[in-house]
């Protein structure tokens, strides 16, 4: 009964952290639209080496799972030198890059 208990409890955790159900499928809720910040430069691109998380997000090919390696990556290895160091993260291969490095930038 125990074990039964920890698993709905889990399974329903699960759900929040998941966002909301739509016709029996469920997805993250959307992110807010991108805004000004410090990590956007001027022209529009997004700073690799100061965006968040969330802004990282908003890149074509990226979302949160993909934003959070990012930042864990800059955390751990520092700056980016250039936008296609942006590769070395996992996940993020050539046909990805090319989507996004119109958008970024690493000044």
């Amino acid at each position: 009964m125990l074990v039964l208990t920890a698993l709905l409890l889990c399974t329903g955790f699960a759900f929040l952290l998941l966002g909301e159900r739509d016709a029996g499928h469920y997805s993250i809720s959307a992110l807010p639209e991108p805004t000004e910040s410090a990590a956007q430069e001027p022209g529009g691109r997004i700073n690799l080496n100061t965006a968040s998380a969330e802004e990282l997000a908003q890149l074509p090919g990226i979302g949160p799972s993909r934003a959070l390696d990012i930042v864990r990556y800059r955390e751990e290895n520092g700056s980016f030198r250039e936008t296609a160091d942006v590769m070395q993260v996992r996940g993020i291969g050539e046909s990805v890059y090319k989507e996004m490095r119109e958008l970024v930038t690493v000044e």
